[in-house]
């Protein structure tokens, strides 16, 4: 109650209703200007923002600081923002400067605030499926430069997902979720 959320590429605006009726103020970035003006009437507590982050200067500022909680599901892998192949891949999610980045969300956070990235991917196949590299797109050591603190480093979370998946019948069309999904998440405490 009474934490400021942020949630970088929210997609859609369940989570941060849920979010806000527990008594966060939310915050929620995507990069399609529509998706906020069909939510508008429904929010309370909720304010929607849209742009390219970190490369837009006023997102950022509009943005501003003092966030408990910043949150990123399904955006932030490293197939989408460092690819590892094929060699020299371009990113499909520009975000800059790794170090500089890094910099913007750690200013964002309040001492001690936590950052969480959480991505549900595919099985990775042969080629290289970008939307299924679901690890940490920035190192440990990267991090720890930044100043965050790792409490958890891509954790595999694989059971528990399927085991929500089971209970919404994303297996309803006959994929077998157990052989085909998987979960994996990154927790960082600013310093």
């Amino acid at each position: 109650k009474g934490a400021k959320v942020l949630d970088f590429g929210y997609g859609n605006i369940g989570q941060l209703l849920m979010l806000a009726k527990l008594g966060a103020e939310v915050h929620g970035v995507e990069v399609d200007a529509l998706l906020p003006l069909a939510a508008k009437p429904l929010l309370k507590n909720v304010t929607l923002h849209h742009g390219y982050f970190p490369s837009d200067a006023k997102l950022v500022k509009e943005l501003g600081s003092g966030y408990s909680l910043w949150i990123s599901k399904n955006t932030l892998k490293r197939g989408y923002v460092h690819p590892t192949e094929p060699p020299g891949a371009k990113a499909q999610i520009e975000l800059g400067d790794d170090a500089a980045l890094l910099a913007t969300i750690h200013k964002q956070l309040k001492p001690g605030g936590l950052w969480l990235i959480y991505n549900i991917g595919p099985k990775q196949k042969t080629p290289y499926v970008p939307m299924a590299d679901i690890h940490c797109p920035w190192t440990r050591e990267q991090l720890a430069a930044a100043g965050f603190e790792i409490v958890d480093f891509d954790v595999d979370d694989s059971a528990a997902m399927r085991a929500m998946g089971h209970a919404l019948e994303w297996d309803s069309d006959g994929t077998n979720i157990d052989e085909e999904f998987f979960a994996m998440w990154t927790l960082v405490r600013r310093k």
